[in-house]
């Protein structure tokens, strides 16, 4: 369960933007701390260097001393001032030893520096301290106790002068790691603000053009941007969930144009019913013949349907005869033979036998257990048959050329066309 949910946390975009900067935090850190640390230490050299030069002044300060020969009324201050001196050497010494990290002062902590450091003090405890004190207790000093005291100072300050290069060239490779760490501090700091802005283009600025740029695409309604999805964090699921919204934008805005374009044709027929119902209703005001009343309103059903003729016939409900008021396009020798029908004699009669407004293919010369009756001009043809209700029933039939151009013809029009021509009728 550890695996996936690191795995998860890792892929998250605040987690590696957290973890790079932490990252680069630590090591500047780091880098700071050392260049500091090796600071504090080339202070604490240079101290120790002082200091341990100051054991020089002071062992050649008490031989001059020593070597003056004080009136006897002086001899008491002259020896405090010795005892002053030497306890001034011990104090250095001791302080070389432990140390003061607030001067700071601090002895390097090489071998070599620290035997250096032993020579030193064990020079002076064993060797030039007794010899100072015994030489002070002598009321008179004697030349060859002043040779002696001579050469026990020289090698003390011999032993002090190589403490002294030992601590030098210490401090001078601490001062070449200094150097090497600041240079180095440099150039994190260049690194890390290149690796940085390459990180956060990365991450941040370039999946943020990407998203900007499918927006503005999406603005001018290019529903087929679609975005890359390279990785798992919050940038790689906005781009998924963008992806999605494309789909279904997309999805919506091409169901948009197909309605568009179903309502708009829905309309202009709508619009083409309304004219013509208004065009057939200001020709039936006019007073006029059945014949021409049939014959204009057959034109703009016609005209309505793109037929290639029609008819027009009237109900006789008393004897169930269909009676020829007018036709278009349809030969004079078939309109002959059929000029008068019962209602139940042709297929043409159908609707007018179930008196209903309906649709019904027909061949119009084609009578029930008959044979068929060649039509010069009019072969192949058929229609569809309105049945017109009271007061004045009626058929309109619109013939068309050849079955295979009969397209299912709305109902309502012709229904309501007709029945106007019938109460005009």
């Amino acid at each position: 369960m550890l695996t996936p949910l690191v795995i998860s946390t890792w892929q998250k975009l605040s987690t590696r933007i957290v973890v790079m900067l932490v990252s680069f935090l630590c090591l500047g850190l780091t880098v700071i701390g050392s260049t500091l640390l090796l600071t504090w230490q080339l202070e604490g050299s240079g101290g120790a260097i002082n200091v341990t030069g100051s054991l020089r002044m002071n062992s050649y300060r008490i031989g001059m001393l020593l070597a003056a020969a004080p009136a006897p009324g002086d001899r008491p201050v002259h020896r405090a001032r010795v005892l002053a001196q030497v306890a001034q050497m011990d104090d250095t010494l001791s302080l070389i030893r432990r140390g003061d990290p607030q001067r700071p002062l601090l002895l390097p902590p090489r071998a070599e520096i620290q035997a250096g450091f032993g020579h030193v003090n064990t020079q002076w405890h064993d060797a030039l301290r007794p010899q100072i004190l015994a030489h002070l207790d002598r009321l008179t000093a004697s030349p060859t106790g002043q040779d002696d005291l001579e050469a026990g100072i020289a090698r003390f300050v011999s032993r002090a002068d190589t403490l002294v290069r030992l601590i030098e060239r210490d401090s001078e490779a601490r001062a070449f790691w200094l150097r090497a760490s600041q240079l180095a501090l440099l150039a994190l700091a260049l690194i890390g603000t290149i690796a940085v802005i390459y990180l956060l283009f990365n991450m941040i600025i370039a999946p943020v053009e990407r998203l900007q740029g499918g927006i503005e695409r999406m603005r001018k309604q290019d529903f087929s941007v679609r975005l890359p999805v390279d990785s798992n964090d919050e940038f790689g699921r906005l781009a998924q969930d963008f992806n999605l919204m494309a789909d279904r934008l997309h999805a919506l805005y091409g169901n948009l144009e197909q309605l568009v374009e179903t309502k708009t044709v829905a309309l202009e027929s709508r619009n083409l019913e309304l004219s013509l119902l208004f065009e057939s209703a200001s020709f039936l005001q006019h007073p006029q013949s059945a014949e021409t009343l049939c014959a204009g309103f057959l034109t703009r059903i016609r005209t309505f349907f793109n037929a290639d003729g029609g008819s027009v016939r009237v109900l006789d409900p008393t004897r169930g005869i269909l009676h020829m008021m007018c036709h278009q396009g349809i030969s004079d020798e078939l309109m002959e033979a059929d000029h008068c029908l019962k209602v139940g004699d042709c297929l043409c009669g159908d609707a007018a036998r179930k008196k209903n407004v309906g649709r019904a293919r027909y061949a119009p010369h084609a009578r029930i257990g008959a044979p068929r009756m060649p039509s010069p001009g009019l072969c192949d043809r058929v229609g569809v048959s309105y049945f017109c209700a009271e007061p004045a029933s009626g058929l309109l039939q619109p013939a068309f050329s050849g079955s295979d151009h009969l397209q299912p013809a709305p109902a309502g029009p012709a229904r309501n066309a007709g029945a106007a021509a019938g109460h005009g009728h």
